[in-house]
């Protein structure tokens, strides 16, 4: 058995595989496995607090997901480009993740987990040499499950 299209799923009964397509008449587990793909969210950071034009956009955008998938799983993960020192910036992004976290709570939305990291200027967009100022690198990735 062998699944070839997004959104399909497989169970093993009497004998033989059955393909499924997420219907009502389907085991619940099988539902729950066709859960819809999670979403990826970027906003970014003029300064360690402050988010551009565009990413208050794109926050408008994550709260109408969050309302349709209400309750969520969301994980908040703060980024950095490499200026300061690692821990320095493990801690700016921390900040940043916390930070829209608090807003999002705040929104009133029912989140089922709320997870906050840091990944500070380990993971970039863009890579660059020690204390180089990347805007692309200044983020908060949210996840939505």
């Amino acid at each position: 058995m062998s699944l070839k299209q997004p959104g399909e799923a497989a169970w093993y009964s009497n004998g033989g595989w059955l393909r499924g397509t997420g219907t009502r008449d389907e085991p619940d587990w099988v539902r729950a496995a066709l859960a819809p793909a999670p979403l990826r969210f970027r906003l970014y950071f003029r300064d360690w607090n402050e988010l551009t034009d565009e990413s208050q956009r794109v926050y408008a955008q994550l709260l109408t997901s969050l309302r349709q998938r209400a309750p969520a799983m969301v994980s908040v993960i703060g980024h950095t480009d490499t200026l300061g020192e690692a821990g320095y910036n493990e801690r700016v992004g921390l900040k940043r993740a916390g930070q829209l976290a608090r807003k999002l709570q705040a929104s009133g939305i029912e989140l089922l987990q709320l997870r906050v990291a840091s990944h500070g200027e380990a993971d970039p967009l863009r890579a660059t040499p020690d204390e180089t100022y990347e805007p692309l690198n200044r983020r908060v990735e949210v996840w939505v499950q």
